[in-house]
């Protein structure tokens, strides 16, 4: 039990670093392009349209990974695969439970914990049941 609050805890800290990785203490992008204020100003006047195109590609690409893992059962490959797309701040919560789901089930797997396994299934479907667009993923289990 203290391996998986262990594991958990420390999930919870990689995943804060990379969704907070992009902005440097002063709260501007530290892009190796060396992007200048400007530009993230200039960017940010973007902003409504930019983050609904964000969440449209969020809304498309995790039931993909979603159908992915499902079919093949690969929660390695789902976690990496998630830790990869760019998250609107809409989902940030959704995609942190996300990575806890498939982290639990890819240690399940490693240490053949059936129940352990379960737990991760159950919390998949405890997710899929809040976001209507994740619905079509559920058909496939």
């Amino acid at each position: 039990m203290i391996g998986i609050l262990v594991l958990v805890i420390a999930m919870l800290v990689v995943v804060f670093a990379i969704i907070f990785n992009r902005r440097s203490d002063n709260g501007v992008r530290n892009f190796d392009n060396n992007n200048t204020i400007a530009q993230e100003q200039q960017e940010n006047e973007l902003g409504y349209k930019e983050n609904e195109e964000l969440e449209g590609e969020y809304e498309e690409t995790v039931p993909e990974i979603l159908s992915t893992l499902l079919q093949d059962g690969d929660a390695a490959r789902a976690r990496e695969d998630l830790l990869s797309v760019r998250v609107p701040d809409k989902y940030r919560s959704l995609h942190l439970d996300l990575v806890i789901v498939f982290e639990k089930m890819e240690r399940g797997k490693e240490t053949t914990d059936q129940a352990l396994i379960e737990e991760a299934y159950e919390g998949l479907d405890d997710i899929i049941s809040k976001y209507e667009w994740l619905s079509v993923s559920a058909d496939q289990q």
